[in-house]
């Protein structure tokens, strides 16, 4: 069997299709879902390939789950639905085959966009049985507003639309509902009667461990007040409506469709999604300027890395030329300095020379007086000798 978890977000679809794999309902391997986070702290259980696609498709036609588009599938090209719709028979046939091993023989899969695109995939399902997971939508609006930031009014719509698509898409399917809060106040039992009805649908599933199933659900899951008095005020006429036949069950009755969305949840959602759509286009341009500022910084650090590049090289070739020319410097000034004590040497020794001379020139004269002295001497002694003979 294949189970389509339907519900608006923040009403429980996570917390549904965890409690029917304890019963025995394959919901794909531990890779197939998106990680736990704040909005979702025990995990979203939404498989990843099912969630790939519903977003391709509102994307393809213009919207998201939060931006109402036409959904008709008519405004697909015969190649983009083909597509979309082979996409859908490749996923429904790996869990067929996945699911076969399962005690139940049964799968399951959730994703709150499948309350708006579950027309497309309704040909590949055709063993389908919906379940439909109910909460007070006063408290989906709120819990929105805190994930979102989205007006209660604006929740409320959204609200409103999920379930009316859902339940138009599912008028000729199998379909059985369980309540968030009823779950909440008594798990055991509550899940015991889904169990059941879905087992009456042919569905082979196991009675869940008592303590598996408290181990998962407890009332920290529900942080939104309950507030019906309050709730009763916010809706319009049509909604209270439509809350109170999902409530007694008679909007699951077979062959019941969603009915038409009321005018004013459909004005309110056509001005929501202008505005958020101006919001996106916003947002573009800012990330385009943000982006332009990004690549302008990058090409001014750039530029002052090359720059300051450029500096550091002259810096470098600057201290090397300074460093050369004190060298040289150095160099001439210890030339200079030894040519210096060269030329106080060389006249040191031209002093010494021309003093030497001088002592020459003196000793010279003084050997000629002697001589000349002598020579006198030796002539006055061969005259004596002369005169004596």
């Amino acid at each position: 069997m294949q189970i389509v978890v339907l519900g608006m977000h923040r009403s429980g679809t996570s917390a549904l299709v965890r409690l029917l794999s304890l019963a025995g309902c394959w919901i794909g391997s531990d890779d197939d879902f998106h990680d736990a986070d704040d909005a979702n702290p025990r995990g979203y259980w939404e498989h990843k390939e099912v969630w790939g696609l519903d977003s391709d498709l509102l994307t393809a036609l213009g919207g998201d789950w939060d931006e109402v588009p036409d959904f008709s599938l008519g405004r697909l090209d015969d190649a983009a639905r083909q597509t979309f719709a082979a996409r859908a028979r490749e996923i429904v046939a790996r869990l067929d085959t996945q699911a076969a091993s399962a005690p139940s023989q049964a799968w399951a899969i959730k994703d709150p966009r499948l309350c708006l695109t579950l027309p497309l995939w309704q040909p590949a399902l055709p063993r389908a049985v919906a379940v439909f997971a109910l909460r007070s939508p006063l408290s989906i609006a709120r819990s929105i507003a805190r994930r979102d930031s989205y007006p209660l009014a604006v929740g409320l719509a959204l609200w409103e639309q999920h379930l009316r698509a859902a339940l138009t898409a599912t008028a000729q399917t199998p379909r059985v509902a369980i309540h968030f809060e009823d779950l909440l106040d008594s798990p055991h039992d509550e899940l015991a009667r889904l169990v059941e009805r879905l087992r009456a649908l042919g569905v082979r599933l196991h009675d869940p461990d008592p303590a598996a199933v408290s181990g998962f659900l407890d009332r920290t899951l529900e942080r939104e007040r309950r507030e019906p008095d309050l709730e009763s005020q916010l809706l319009s006429h049509e909604q209270l409506a439509l809350r109170d036949a999902l409530r007694d069950g008679t909007a699951l009755a077979a062959g019941r469709d969603g009915g038409a969305l009321s005018p004013l949840a459909a004005d309110l959602l056509h001005h929501h999604a202008k505005t958020r759509r101006a919001w996106k286009e916003r947002l573009a341009e800012i990330e385009a300027f943000h982006a332009r500022v990004t690549r302008d910084i990058q090409a001014y650090e750039t530029e002052h890395s090359a720059r300051l590049e450029i500096e550091t090289a002259y810096r470098e070739e600057h201290t090397a030329r300074l460093d050369t020319e004190h060298e040289a410097v150095q160099a001439l000034a210890a030339e200079t300095s030894a040519r210096l004590r060269a030329e106080a040497q060389a006249a040191e020794l031209h002093a010494l020379v021309a003093t030497l001379h001088e002592k020459i020139a003196e000793d010279a004269r003084h050997f000629e007086a002697e001589r000349a002295a002598r020579l006198r001497a030796e002539e006055y002694a061969q005259s004596l000798e002369a005169e004596r003979g």
